[in-house]
């Protein structure tokens, strides 16, 4: 059997095969669930006293924020809609704080006509733990550099969820995971790296091939 050694009196190779992977695995999304649920209290705290955005992604055409606002995570998505070379050149820090509009500066192409476009979100009640919403502001007319019209049009596109539905969803695998670690130190009789049942093998685990203190200290002769 491999790992095993019958008479050398060598203490016997724990193997690293599914069992140990599979803790592996486990222990990887506990360490993702706690690290979103710290994430995701903190947002909840700070939505009510302090609520902002923050930048994701920052494109010509597009800008994306994610923000904590009124316990809900917000994800917001602004573009431009039409023809031409009319770009967003916002300020990253105007569009950072919660407000009841949002101001977006378009430029008509390199070196053209400036203006700022006043686009106010209005999400909808989706269900009773999420809103949507999509809201186009009005046309406007710029100029380019060469004094051809460029007419675009904003979106602003959100979706906002609750923060305490994202509480429910990450705080089960910690606390079913701590819950069966606190089994499986108080049930005599069981391998100590998987938790497997070891009354009918008690020199080794079958499953993940631990040896139990007892046995994997005392040599075999």
């Amino acid at each position: 059997m491999s790992g095993v050694h019958g008479s050398t009196g060598e203490t016997p190779v724990v193997q690293f095969d599914a069992m140990t992977r599979r803790e592996f695995f486990t222990r990887s999304i506990v360490l993702v669930s706690v690290v979103l649920l710290i994430a995701t209290c903190m947002g909840w705290a700070v939505s009510y006293s302090w609520p902002h955005y923050i930048p994701l992604f920052r494109g010509q055409r597009r800008h994306v924020y994610v923000g904590f606002e009124d316990g809900m995570l917000v994800l917001r998505h602004n573009r431009l809609v039409g023809p031409g070379d009319a770009r967003m050149v916002t300020p990253w820090w105007e569009s950072t704080w919660a407000q009841d509009a949002f101001t977006l500066t378009v430029l008509a192409g390199p070196k053209g006509q400036m203006s700022d476009i006043l686009v106010r979100p209005d999400p909808l009640q989706f269900c009773w733990f999420a809103r949507v919403g999509n809201v186009f502001a009005p046309r406007l007319t710029l100029l380019d550099a060469a004094g051809n019209t460029v007419t675009v049009q904003a979106r602003m596109s959100q979706v906002d969820v609750a923060l305490w539905l994202l509480v429910v969803l990450f705080a089960p695998a910690p606390l079913l995971w701590y819950r069966a670690r606190q089994q499986q130190r108080v049930m005599p009789g069981h391998c100590r790296t998987c938790g497997y049942d070891l009354r009918a093998t008690p020199d080794r685990c079958p499953e993940c091939g631990a040896m139990p203190v007892a046995h994997s200290s005392r040599p075999t002769g």
